[in-house]
Formats: C-alpha cells, sequence, structure tokens
C-alpha cells in the first residue's frame, strides 16, 4: 500500500566472512546496485517514482545501501521496497548476514554527525561549539 508524506528509507547491510577478498566485496556491491536500477526501471515503467536518493558503499567484507525513499505519494511502501529489493538482489551465497529493513516515520535530527578518534580529547575538542559548551553526544 503506497504511503504519503512521512520519511522513510530501506536498509541493506551484507557481511562477507573476515578475509574475504575486497574484490568480492566490489562483486556484491554492484550485485546490489543492479538490483537497485532493476527496481527503479521497475517503478519508472508504471509512471512512478519510488527513490528520492541512494548511498552505496563497500569496506573490506561489508556492503551497506541506503535507499531514501521519495516523501510524497510513491509506488510501494517501505516495507514493500525492502522485500523487493531483497528479492532482486537474490542470492549471496557466502554472506555471513545478510540484513534487509526498512524505517518508517524516522523522528531523528535532519542531521546527524558522528565523531570518531582514537584519543578522548581528538573527541571533546571535535565536539565543542564554536559558541560554548561541548554538544551532546
Amino acid at each position: 500500500m503506497p504511503e504519503t508524506g512521512i520519511t522513510t528509507r530501506s536498509n541493506i547491510d551484507v557481511t562477507l566472512p573476515q578475509g574475504a577478498p575486497y574484490s568480492r566485496t566490489m562483486e556484491v556491491l554492484a550485485q546490489i546496485q543492479v538490483a537497485e536500477k532493476k527496481l527503479e526501471e521497475e517503478i519508472r515503467e508504471g509512471g512512478k517514482t519510488l527513490v528520492e536518493n541512494w548511498y552505496t558503499r563497500a569496506r573490506e567484507n561489508n556492503v551497506l545501501a541506503l535507499v531514501k525513499l521519495v516523501p510524497e505519494t510513491r509506488a510501494l511502501s517501505a516495507k514493500e521496497t525492502a522485500d523487493r529489493l531483497r528479492e532482486l538482489i537474490s542470492a549471496v551465497p557466502d554472506a555471513e548476514k545478510i540484513t534487509v529493513e526498512y524505517l518508517q516515520n524516522n523522528n531523528g535530527p535532519p542531521l546527524q554527525f558522528c565523531l570518531n578518534s582514537h584519543r578522548h580529547g581528538g573527541l571533546d575538542q571535535g565536539s565543542r561549539r564554536s559558541d560554548g559548551p561541548p554538544a551532546q553526544l
């Protein structure tokens, strides 16, 4: 059932075995990107829209795809989008874990940052606002 006016997204997270060659990770990334394009083609053929933007990345033995859905009336719900992507991705026989999920009514802040540091002082300095005390972490 189509959804209207709510922020939703579908996430795909594939974890390969530790030590898997990076070339294999890139193959899985390509497999997910093909599924994304196929889904967009299916929706476009029906004269509808579905995706506002995609973010897909590969690291060592992990591939992550985030699919932000258009906020207006769209062809599929977030759950239907996640289910269809899982079908289109097909088999990843060497994956240790494949997670396909969806989020609805994301009430989080419109923009979030993640700070990483090997030193606590780096985090403290990086989290300070220019006008006062440290930002909430």
